[in-house]
């Protein structure tokens, strides 16, 4: 039951990142000077990878410690990713702030 709740909460929690990445995305893609097609075409390979990866990687993981330890790296993951943003966030901030001025 508990590991069900997991999984729900941990779905839940990706689909929050889906619209704003594939946002940024778009504009990162516009800024290059890169195709949208191109783009999106180029993420839906790297999320298909990304699913034949993880699947294999997270089930032999789960095979040889518990269920709990795929789930935590999964974690981990999201909240380095989340830093990462918010970083390059203020980053970003700051570049404008001292061109602006």
């Amino acid at each position: 039951m508990l590991l069900g709740l997991s999984v729900v909460i941990a779905i839940a929690c990706l689909a929050v990142f889906w619209a704003p990445g594939m946002a940024m995305l778009s504009d990162a893609a516009e800024d290059a000077g890169l195709d949208q097609a191109l783009a999106f075409s180029l993420a839906n390979l790297a999320w298909a990878l990304g699913h034949i990866v993880g699947a294999g990687s997270g089930g032999a993981i789960a095979e040889a410690t518990s269920d709990a330890v795929p789930y935590g790296g999964l974690a981990v993951a999201c909240v380095l990713t989340l830093l990462g943003l918010s970083a390059n966030r203020r980053r970003r901030a700051a570049v404008t702030a001292r061109l602006g001025a």
